[in-house]
């Protein structure tokens, strides 16, 4: 008999009768509770030995049923999950947080002329270079030994993006470079030096991005360098200001694969349907 077919017929049947509705209720909770203790199997004997043949079809049916679309949900929801996973790959791409004992915190500087700006294209901060005569001002940032951040996944592909703002000065230049580590601070990928001076100007905020690759083996941490060099300053040749901020590594985090938890959860659905054919021969 098709589980669809009379279904009302059944259901006024069942549910007119206390008794009856009270030992479909027992029996179904008692067996979702994946227990093969003897108090609830001895008790389901019972139950089971009272049932009509139909009755018994129909309620192991209906629990089938129930944990087959309990299973979906489940491996539909975590597989979900995992896949739309995504993390910055730098620690205060934003600058919102002040550093301590650098002007932003989680992003070193070198030589001068690295501090920060209220001039922010998004909250409060952004980073600001600006060196002086014959110098270069550099902020960098090491995504696990300043950021924090957990170690790359290879064979991901991040993608850098930043907005900037600003103008490198009469004689100067402004570049980044980004670079994927691995344990011990060898270069495995390497952008070289990306001058992006021609690409801003002092007005308007403007997007950079850039793709380095996929993260090779023996990658762990990505690094990332930004110079705002200059030579002479002078009335003729101005001084340079460049903003940063909303910078953005996106890729993707480290969580558990759907594929193992998703065989969990079908290697419970098995154990009870193994369970249902037990009880529907008693």
């Amino acid at each position: 008999m098709a589980v669809g077919s009379n279904w009302n017929t059944l259901a006024s049947g069942l549910f007119d009768n206390p008794l009856r509705c009270a030992k479909w209720r027992f029996f179904f909770f008692a067996e979702l509770r994946f227990t093969s203790g003897g108090v609830v199997a001895r008790s389901r004997s019972i139950w089971m030995r009272a049932m009509l043949p139909w009755e018994r079809f129909l309620m192991i049916r209906v629990q089938q049923l129930f944990v087959s679309a309990l299973s979906v949900a489940l491996v539909t929801s975590v597989a979900a999950n995992g896949s739309a996973m995504t993390i910055n790959g730098f620690a205060n791409g934003g600058f919102e947080t002040v550093g301590m004992s650098t002007p932003a915190e989680a992003w070193l500087g070198a030589a001068s002329g690295y501090s920060l700006s209220t001039d922010a294209r998004t909250g409060n901060f952004a980073a600001q270079l600006s060196s002086p005569a014959f110098n270069a001002a550099v902020m960098l940032q090491n995504s696990i030994e300043q950021g924090g951040i957990e170690p790359l996944i290879v064979g991901d592909n991040p993608l850098l993006s930043f907005w900037a703002k600003g103008t490198a000065g009469g004689t100067g230049n402004v570049l980044f470079a980004l670079r994927y580590l691995d344990g011990v601070g060898n270069i495995l990928s390497n952008s070289g030096n990306q001058f992006f001076q021609g690409s801003i100007n002092p007005q308007t905020w403007t997007e950079i991005t850039y793709d380095l690759g996929p993260v090779p083996a023996g990658a762990t941490a990505a690094f990332i360098e930004f110079s705002q060099g200059i030579g002479p300053i002078d009335d003729n040749l101005p001084a340079g200001l460049v903003l940063i901020d909303d910078l953005s590594l996106t890729r993707a985090s480290a969580v558990p694969e759907p594929t193992s938890v998703a065989l969990l959860v079908l290697a419970g659905v098995a154990i009870v349907a193994g369970r249902k054919v037990v009880a529907s021969r008693k």
